[in-house]
């Protein structure tokens, strides 16, 4: 990695610029800023202290989609008003941030130095920008409405990073609900119920099935609480593997979608992104086969993924996609008949768009009645457990009181 200058200079009104630009000597950076018709006041190169733990952690960093709505937003203003793409690119980098961002600005900055397309650029940082962001931004470089095309792609990252922060929103509090109960169930099972275990097993009764039980459940975790863990352990670490390999992710792709709350919502969160994504770039100009191929390398779902394989396919043999994402089972019947409208009309980029919209509605109507629902029906589950396992003990308890 190329080491970092700070530099402060001033521009031909007198404004004072600070920032930090990569490159490979102080020479090539005096450079750059003159070119950009700076007066150079400072620059010093900055040292690190542990440069490879520093490249490890820019590395491990991840660009967000609401950087790349905010990036996409400012970059279009700025074009919009008759800013040089260069000029562009250097005032975004000193923004400020994600520090990944600023560094993959800096690499695009000097592969256009360099005679590369600003798509060829951001081509080489594909662990910054999206396969669709650099599609898109390789048909607005040829159509001449990049301006439009950055427009779309901050409206695009808006209304999905919102989406997704909806749905994890509505899954964060029942998620939480579901690891207390757990905690709380180890806590009785290890602290509190052996204590009462004690007291019961000195009374000499005899014990209903259910309270023995959860005694030798409690005995069991107590003692072997070692093998518990190595279980736990050994099943999340082969979850983990085998939803790494192709079938084992496709098994789960699959069977998720059958899932009675989580599955539905699933379903329309792909439909959404499906819709949204290919109207995109439809209306960008991005041709519909290589439409279809980031749609399919955006796809979080590998079922839908095939799907739109075969749609790419039936496109190449001049038929319809309606039919193969029709086989999925994932797109609703009126998305598809929408599809097909739209084909036979001309307007696929505007059905989808209506798609989309009418799916983000629906997602936003799941989370709120998710909401109403899933929460009280947790509590109940829960409450009858710890309840239960509280009567277990109690039981024998009325019964010796009987007894007197």
């Amino acid at each position: 990695m190329a080491p970092s200058y700070a530099y402060r200079a001033r521009d031909r009104a007198g404004r004072l610029v600070e920032g930090l630009m990569e490159a490979d000597s102080n020479q090539l950076v005096l450079n750059q800023l003159r070119e950009q018709n700076l007066l150079v006041l400072k620059v010093e190169e900055k040292k690190k202290l542990f440069p490879e733990l520093a490249g490890f952690s820019l590395m491990s960093q991840k660009v967000k989609t609401k950087d790349l709505a905010v990036f996409s937003r400012q970059f279009a203003t700025m074009i919009s008003a008759g800013v040089p793409l260069l000029r562009c690119l250097n005032i975004l980098q000193q923004q400020g941030g994600s520090k990944k961002l600023q560094h993959a600005l800096a690499e695009v900055s000097r592969d256009l130095e360099r005679g590369m397309t600003l798509s060829e650029a951001m081509g080489k940082q594909p662990n910054v920008f999206p396969v669709m962001y650099i599609n898109m931004v390789e048909a607005g470089e040829v159509g001449g409405v990049l301006e439009e095309v950055l427009e779309r792609m901050a409206n695009h990252f808006e209304r999905e990073d919102e989406i997704r922060e909806k749905v994890k929103s509505a899954l964060t509090y029942p998620g939480m609900i579901l690891g207390i109960a757990v905690l709380a169930v180890i806590f009785m099972l290890t602290f509190v119920l052996p204590t009462f275990a004690e007291l019961l097993l000195s009374l000499e009764v005899e014990l209903p099935a259910i309270t023995k039980f959860i005694m030798n459940l409690s005995n069991s975790m107590i003692t072997y609480w070692y093998l518990y863990l190595a279980f736990a352990t050994a099943m999340i670490a082969g979850a983990s593997y085998i939803l790494k390999t192709p079938q084992g992710r496709y098994f789960w792709d699959y069977y998720s979608l059958k899932l009675p709350i989580y599955g539905k919502m699933q379903c329309k969160v792909i439909v959404s992104r499906f819709s949204r994504t290919l109207a995109t770039l439809l209306r960008s100009g991005v041709p519909i086969i290589a439409s279809l191929e980031v749609v399919k390398k955006t796809s979080n779902n590998m079922v839908m993924a095939n799907s739109v394989e075969l749609a790419k396919e039936n496109i190449r043999e001049g038929q319809s996609i309606a039919e193969p994402l029709k086989v999925s089972g994932i797109l609703p019947p009126m998305a598809i008949q929408m599809i097909s409208i739209g084909e036979e009309t001309g307007e696929l980029d505007s059905m989808l768009e209506k798609i989309s919209f009418f799916y983000d509605r629906e997602i936003e109507s799941t989370i709120a009645r998710l909401s109403t629902t899933l929460e009280p029906i947790l509590l109940v589950g829960i409450g009858i457990i710890i309840g239960g396992m509280v009567l277990s003990f109690m039981l024998p308890m009325v019964q010796i009181y009987n007894s007197i």
